[in-house]
């Protein structure tokens, strides 16, 4: 059993208050407008998964200004969408599911018009959203939970290895199962404030690099969830000084082994020569 695994939800509960009290001392995090439309919110999702919030927010800027509205949007080309969406990650990508959306609530009610997903039970409205093409389960996920209200918290890849090093969730587990796991952990009240804590944890990018190297060498034993709030006070205080892994450490003790063989070879060497030359005299 993982060190994740060994903690039950309520223990994760306690920690998780622990966290969101530490990131919030780091972080200055405002909701998102209350006033979206759902399509609005979809469009959004689409540019912050993997992505700050504020790097999302130019490149829905950057939509609006680039098209006169939906309609020109849904007929232009991928490349000409990633060209508006800019700098993120995979624009073509972002373009195509941007395009795609566009194209399926065109289709579906004549009018660049999603409320109607409000009205909807969660599991109609997952059901709905699973026939548009190319949506990630952070976009559905998103959507639902800012446009619905629902219990979700949504993971893209950045923020799965967040909670992964936190030890809330397993390192087995992708962004989607991770998502579901976290539904016992995180209240509904509390789900959108930690999500927004945790996306500027994901991609602070003085920690990112450390989450995504850490979390991919597969030690699980490393990531004790109650352990969590003292790692990530001292990863605050200095992340530029971080510990070395037990491989690690075993490595570097190993390495020092040769060394000394080679010293005390190296005396043996010289015994011998000084005995030859006095048998010689």
């Amino acid at each position: 059993m993982t060190a994740a695994n060994r903690a039950t939800a309520a223990d994760k509960q306690a920690i998780t208050k622990k966290l969101v009290a530490l990131l919030k001392k780091r972080y200055r995090v405002k909701p998102s407008p209350a006033d979206n439309s759902v399509l609005q919110t979809m469009l959004y999702a689409i540019c912050l998964e993997n992505a700050t919030t504020s790097s999302a927010e130019a490149a829905i800027e950057r939509l609006s200004n680039s098209f006169h509205d939906f309609n020109e949007m849904r007929v232009s080309s991928i490349s000409e969408l990633a060209t508006a969406i800019g700098k993120l990650e995979q624009p073509e990508l972002r373009g195509l599911r941007v395009r795609n959306t566009l194209q399926y609530v065109f289709e579906k009610y004549f009018i660049f018009d999603f409320e109607a997903l409000r009205k909807r039970t969660l599991e109609q409205a997952q059901r709905q959203l699973l026939k548009i093409k190319d949506l990630s389960a952070f976009i559905r996920g998103y959507t639902l939970q800012q446009s619905l209200g629902s219990h979700l918290v949504p993971l893209d890849d950045y923020s799965c290895r967040a909670v992964q090093w936190l030890g809330l969730v397993d390192i087995a587990e992708t962004p989607e199962s991770g998502a579901e796991s976290l539904k016992s952990v995180v209240r509904k009240a509390d789900a959108p404030t930690f999500c927004l804590l945790l996306r500027s944890l994901a991609t602070d990018a003085e920690l990112r690099k450390i989450f995504e190297s850490e979390v991919g060498k597969h030690d699980e034993d490393r990531f004790d969830p109650f352990e969590a709030p003292k790692r990530l006070t001292e990863l605050f205080e200095n992340p530029k000084k971080r510990k070395p892994s037990r491989k690690k450490a075993a490595s570097a003790k190993s390495s020092g082994t040769p060394a000394r063989k080679k010293k005390a070879a190296s005396k043996t060497t010289r015994a011998t020569a000084r005995r030859t030359v006095a048998k010689k005299k």
